[in-house]
């Protein structure tokens, strides 16, 4: 399995967990997340969206074999609501969900759990009827000298 396997399995893994806790419409990943491809009816939707990966090797000062990836993701959340308020609400709700299931997780195996946490956070302006976090998503996996995921 290459790296971008494992990292797609993973987050194909974090899209099944928050479509299981059941609070969002949809959630939507890569070229889905797309907003000319969603339904109108969706209220609360979460995007998953890969952002960058990077390889580490703590002890060769990057010569040797990578020891650990660290990858990050851009996940969104996005409510709709007539009252503004309502929707500041929601949006933040549907962040504390995903944050309570995906910090600490090792990601269905595929992760460090140490490493799985919530970064920066952005508020972005409101564009009605909605309002929309991004939140930064951090984990991180070992690999072995032959670029395996599994050492």
């Amino acid at each position: 399995m290459s790296n971008l396997q494992r990292e797609r399995d993973a987050r194909n893994w974090i899209v099944a967990t928050l479509e299981a806790t059941g609070i969002y419409d949809a959630v939507y990943s890569g070229a889905f997340a797309r907003e000319d491809g969603r339904s109108a009816e969706d209220k609360r939707v979460a995007i998953v969206e890969p952002l960058d990966s990077t390889p580490f090797d703590p002890w060769s000062g990057g010569d040797g074999p990578f020891d650990y990836v660290e990858c990050r993701l851009t996940l969104a959340f996005e409510a709709r609501e007539r009252d503004g308020i309502d929707c500041d609400d929601q949006a933040e709700r549907l962040y504390a969900v995903a944050a309570n299931a995906l910090t600490g997780s090792n990601l269905g195996g595929l992760a460090m759990p140490a490493f799985s946490k919530f970064g920066r956070t952005a508020w972005r302006p409101p564009k009605a009827p909605g309002r929309r976090i991004e939140a930064t998503f951090t984990y991180r996996y070992l690999v072995d000298e032959g670029l395996n995921v599994d050492p």
